[in-house]
């Protein structure tokens, strides 16, 4: 049986170098999110608007409120007895970008993702979409850098990013992927733990649930949010769960006269926290 022998991408040897760095203790939460109507609100909202806004931008939203209701789902650890808790939520995210013949995906960071609004979210995904590589600069270094010895550039990540405020500068706080727009049927995923907390957004798909007292079909969303074992207890991001699941199956504000209104300079309208 014949082979054919091919290099492996220089910027997914350095995504190795990354994960490497990353080893944590990970506990995964896999739900449904029943998104009927809020499906029917983001539709509504794009007719009253004009204003483009997907369901994967809204679900961000929601993630972000749900951290900062919550801000040690997005804290670091600094040493080994302290943790650094920031106010804002930088939710990365990755944006395929075809490097060196190969396409991968390249993180984008949705700074202050919290005070932001669900089509302000929509605009920063676009606009990273249709945009220049935001790490086009690392790439002139990135051939002598792997000459480097494996240990000797996980050694400098490692100090690199050991100062937390530094980190979120380079990673941001917390990552959202959106792994269900490659494919249809049911499906969740699991991502790598690479952060205190992820979200990684499934398959979305139709499934038979009670609904007051009769069976109908839902539009079913499946999530995996992923947490840091060592700082998130598991009582802890269970309730952090089912707040996110909250807020997105209550469409979070989104039919509300303040959203739905055309201003030049709208403001977020969430549900408050319980």
């Amino acid at each position: 049986m014949g082979c054919t022998n091919v290099q492996l991408p220089r910027f997914q040897r350095q995504l190795v170098d990354w994960l490497d760095l990353n080893v944590r203790h990970p506990s995964y939460s896999l739900f449904e999110v029943d998104v009927t109507q809020t499906r029917q609100a983001i539709r509504e909202y794009r007719r009253r608007t004009g204003r483009p806004l997907s369901l994967t931008a809204f679900v961000t939203a929601c993630f972000a409120q749900a951290v900062e209701e919550n801000r040690l789902m997005h804290a670091c650890r600094h040493g080994r007895r302290r943790l650094t808790i920031f106010d804002d939520v930088d939710v990365a995210f990755a944006v395929e970008h075809e490097i060196e013949g190969h396409k991968i995906p390249m993180p984008s960071i949705i700074r202050s993702a919290n005070r932001m609004a669900p089509y302000e979210i929509e605009r920063e995904i676009r606009d990273a979409k249709t945009g220049t590589n935001p790490r086009a600069w690392a790439m002139s270094w990135l051939g002598p850098w792997l000459l480097l010895p494996g240990a000797v550039r996980r050694f400098i990540l490692r100090r690199l990013l050991a100062n937390p405020v530094r980190r979120r500068r380079i990673t941001g706080t917390v990552m959202v992927s959106a792994a269900g727009m490659f494919g249809m049927g049911t499906g969740w995923g699991v991502s790598p733990p690479s952060y205190t907390s992820s979200l990684l957004i499934g398959s979305l798909g139709r499934k038979a649930m009670p609904v007051d007292g009769r069976t109908d079909i839902r539009q079913v969303l499946n999530l995996t949010v992923c947490v840091d074992h060592d700082v998130i207890d598991g009582a802890v991001a269970a309730r952090f769960s089912q707040r996110l699941k909250e807020l997105i199956e209550c469409s979070s504000g989104l039919a509300s006269a303040a959203l739905l209104s055309i201003e030049s300079d709208p403001v977020t309208v969430m549900v408050p926290a319980e």
